[in-house]
Formats: structure tokens, sequence, C-alpha cells
């Protein structure tokens, strides 16, 4: 009886589902990306993107809206955002939006190469009249806004962009594994008919070869 009841056992065991390996990141909306988190995000040549967040406030662009494309370099990996609705980040006539975006990057298992900064770029529109603040934020370990550990000498490294262009944050402190937040703060002009933002921004993660 002992040596039957072996053989349901053993097929119980193989038929337990494996967990899903991280599939690569795709073209999707920001709301995708944050449902990846169960199988430990997407990632681009090896690299992990994980841990996918938003917050925002005011004009609503809720991250179903935001379209998300991958850049799929095994050198300079990243992402461009857009607003799929075609609104873009852009306010008119007393309007406001602030937003957050989360991302943690992870080093290929079993090398050296480390994340040591990122270019974010944005394309299209102008502030005009209004105001326009994108920052970004990198942590070494733990969760943003808080920092567990600190990059460098300070809790973290913010690099601000005031108008549409391109700016470099490097990581003070450089590591395989890190969280990067980019913060969008948009208000609208006082008068007229220009709105003040800008349509695409491109996040590109620089990696160095290590120790």
């Amino acid at each position: 009886m002992k040596k039957l009841l072996l053989f349901p056992i053993l097929a119980a065991l193989f038929s337990i589902p494996a967990f899903p390996a991280q599939p690569t990141c795709v073209t999707g909306t920001l709301q995708s990306y944050i449902a990846l988190d169960p199988q430990g995000g997407c990632t681009i040549s090896g690299y992990a993107f994980e841990n996918w967040a938003y917050t925002q406030t005011g004009v609503s662009i809720p991250a179903t809206d935001i379209l998300v494309t991958p850049i799929l370099s095994a050198t300079s990996p990243g992402f461009s955002f857009s607003v799929a609705s075609g609104q873009n980040w852009q306010l008119g006539v007393g309007q406001s939006y602030t937003g957050t975006i989360y991302i943690t990057q992870q080093s290929v298992p079993g090398t050296t190469t480390i994340f040591s900064g990122s270019t974010l770029s944005l394309s299209g529109g102008g502030v005009n009249t209004g105001e326009l603040i994108v920052t970004g934020t990198g942590c070494l370990a733990g969760f943003l806004p808080g920092c567990s550990q600190q990059l460098g000498t300070t809790p973290y490294v913010t690099e601000v962009t005031t108008s549409p262009g391109s700016s470099v944050l490097t990581f003070a402190g450089n590591t395989q594994s890190s969280q990067l937040s980019v913060n969008i703060a948009l208000q609208g002009p006082a008068t007229g008919a220009l709105k003040t933002g800008f349509s695409t921004m491109e996040l590109l993660y620089t990696l160095s070869p290590g120790i």
C-alpha cells in the first residue's frame, strides 16, 4: 500500500508550476509594467527592471494612459515614456500635475557590470510662461522617497531639468542594484493659448564594467 501511495505523491510534486521567468520588456502601458511585479519585472539584455510604481496628483494622467517603450540596447538600456491619449505632458491655463515613476534596476547575475548613472531627455513642447521641473533621484538600497543606504555622502543624488533637453544623473555610489525615481512637476501658463510641458521623456541607463 505504501508503494502505491508513492506515485500520486511524485505526480503531485512534478505538477507544481514553476515560478514564471522574467519576460523581455515590450511596449505597453505603465500599468502593464506595474502588473509585472509578481514575475520580477522584465529584462533588457539580461538586466532586470522591476518594482515599478507610479503616483500622481492634479490633472489626471493615469498609468493606463502612459505608454512605455523599451530601448533594447545591451550597452545603454532604457525606456521612452509618452502619454497614449495624445494629451502628452502638456498643460493649459491654470492646470497643474505632479507625477513620480519608480523603477528598480538590477545587473545581470554573475557579472560585475554596474549601473553608474542615467541620462534623462525631454522632447517636444516648451516651458512658455508656466513651469516644468523634472527631477531624477537615485537610491542605492531600499525604496524611495526614503533611502536606507546612501549614494556617496548624501542620501540621494538629484538632477533637475527645467526645460525640454537632456540632463545626466550620476549615481555617486555605483551599484548593481538601485532604484531610480523620476518626478515630473508641471504648472500650466497663467494666460494665453500656449501650453507648458513636453511630449516624450527618454531614460537611458549608463553601465560601467565594475571592478
